[in-house]
């Protein structure tokens, strides 16, 4: 989730990232909807972890009905789908602090104003996710590389 306001820097969760304003590279050569092309950004929070199974469905319990969260068409999303996916497709059947999936654009969007932010745009998430020097991932060339989420091209085992 992306935040802001720097006044709300006392509410930011302790991982909470400092991505700084500035000029990245965006895009990659060989992709025809997306060549490279520079960005320039304001300076922005973003969580370092994605939203867990247990931080949503406390959205879900608490916020979930508070039309003040959501948009218009998401409200009309949401009445078309009462429950969304439902706990147990949120889950997935991984642990509580697992990273939550089966969210729509909209509840993730009433997600993020409930705790104050919102849902990064497509070039800060980028930046974020590819470090802005313009490589495949945020640490460079190398897929050998060990990453939490990352094992070798398997994106089934995740670690929180």
């Amino acid at each position: 989730m992306l935040r802001l306001s720097s006044s709300a820097a006392a509410a930011l969760p302790a991982d909470a990232v400092l991505l700084p304003a500035g000029r990245f590279a965006a895009g990659a050569a060989g992709l025809p909807d997306n060549a490279p092309h520079h960005v320039v950004l304001e300076a922005f929070f973003l969580d370092r972890t994605e939203v867990s199974v247990a931080a949503f469905e406390d959205f879900a319990r608490q916020g979930w009905r508070d039309p003040a969260l959501w948009s218009a068409e998401g409200l009309a999303w949401r009445e078309a789908h009462p429950d969304g996916a439902g706990a147990a497709n949120r889950q997935a059947g991984r642990p509580s602090d697992h990273p939550v999936v089966a969210v729509s654009f909209y509840e993730a969007e009433a997600y993020c104003r409930w705790m104050g932010g919102r849902l990064p745009t497509e070039a800060e998430w980028e930046r974020a996710a590819c470090g802005g020097e313009g490589g495949p991932y945020p640490w460079g060339d190398d897929a050998t590389v060990a990453a939490a989420w990352y094992d070798g091209g398997n994106m089934a085992r995740s670690t929180p």
